[in-house]
């Protein structure tokens, strides 16, 4: 992986995807699906994937395409990182229009996000979602988090 903090690393099984572009120019308040990079990874039961990436500077983001398999309508994930701060919030957008938040994580929690595991519910199967990392840097008060690791882990139960 690189030490490029706008790169992604992610695994599933025995699959591995690198970001192949940086996306961090999305601005506050909404992903664009035109601008997201596509995993290919298609998440069945009992699957996860493990996403890795870099804080950025303030409300920069990292977003990430990933695909729900047949009969797959509901996915956990868990964000975390260690600086100490509430430095990440997390969304979860539909393809449909790629803007259409379907969970936004804004808790508080310091080094995860959300503060425990969360199970979205009611997703639609065989679909692709986008996965919002937004760099939170505790409302732009910590930028020394700026370039700090964050991972991922999103499972389809």
């Amino acid at each position: 992986m690189s030490n490029n903090q706008n790169y992604i690393a992610v695994a599933v099984g025995n699959q591995a995807f690198q970001e192949s572009e940086p996306n961090n120019t999305l601005g506050n308040g909404g992903g664009n699906a035109w601008e997201a990079n596509d995993s290919g990874i298609i998440l069945n039961s009992g699957e996860s994937a493990a996403f890795s990436g870099f804080l950025d500077s303030f409300n920069g983001y990292d977003l990430l395409g990933i695909t729900t398999a047949a009969g797959i309508t509901e996915l956990s994930f868990m964000v975390k990182w260690t600086s100490g701060f509430n430095d990440i919030n997390f969304e979860l957008y539909s393809a449909s229009d790629g803007t259409s938040i379907v969970y936004n994580s804004t808790d508080a929690g310091v080094d995860s996000e959300p503060i425990v595991p969360y199970s979205v519910t009611g997703l639609t199967a065989a679909q692709l979602y986008y996965i919002g990392v937004i760099s939170w840097l505790d409302n732009n008060n910590n930028l020394d988090s700026i370039g700090l690791p964050y991972s991922i882990l999103i499972t389809a139960p």
